[in-house]
């Protein structure tokens, strides 16, 4: 068993996670303290993590189903913020990209477009009032702005990240 705990200054426990797990190394439950919230996790064959289930105040279940090239197919979830969805989800053929997700329950999409260095430059949803995220990079592929798109033609930044000569991300700056 593995624990990590954050503390208050004055050293009582603001949140904290113990985790068991198997003999293959893959974690089969974790309960959050205080609440003693549990969640307990389990695997296919394969070892693809098939289903997690939490009990107590925010209780969900998820369930997972798998292509046989491994990629997800789809996911059941249930739980008592979100109410119930399933999930499919669908790849662009050639690269195994993630192209969509829809919620065959609400109808929900979200899609998402990939640039040719295989990094998400969009996502977007149907969902009413939503916009999509435009995520900008530099030459050396990382994250420089992610940035709101109401479909006006006009972005709205949300956030900007800075980094060394490294390649260290110094800086965020958020809602510019």
């Amino acid at each position: 068993m593995r624990k990590v705990e954050h503390r208050k200054q004055d050293g009582t426990l603001l949140i904290g996670y113990e985790y068991t797990y198997d003999l293959l190394g893959r974690v089969v439950q974790s309960v959050e303290r205080p609440s003693g919230d549990t969640t307990i996790y389990a695997y296919t064959d394969a070892g693809r993590l098939e289903s997690e289930q939490r009990t107590g105040q925010v209780w969900y279940y998820r369930k997972y189903g798998y292509n046989p090239d491994g990629s997800r197919a789809e996911v059941l979830r249930d739980d008592a913020l979100n109410g119930s969805h399933w999930d499919i989800y669908f790849y662009e053929e050639a690269s195994g990209r993630l192209t969509s997700v829809l919620d065959v329950w609400t109808g929900e999409v979200n899609e998402f477009v990939w640039n040719s260095a295989g990094t998400l430059v969009r996502w977007w949803s149907n969902e009413p009032n939503s916009y999509a995220r435009v995520f900008g990079y530099d030459e050396e592929g990382r994250l420089t702005k992610i940035e709101r798109d109401y479909g006006n033609g006009n972005l709205q930044v949300a956030y900007e990240y800075g980094y060394t000569g490294d390649g260290v991300r110094v800086w965020k700056i958020v809602g510019v």
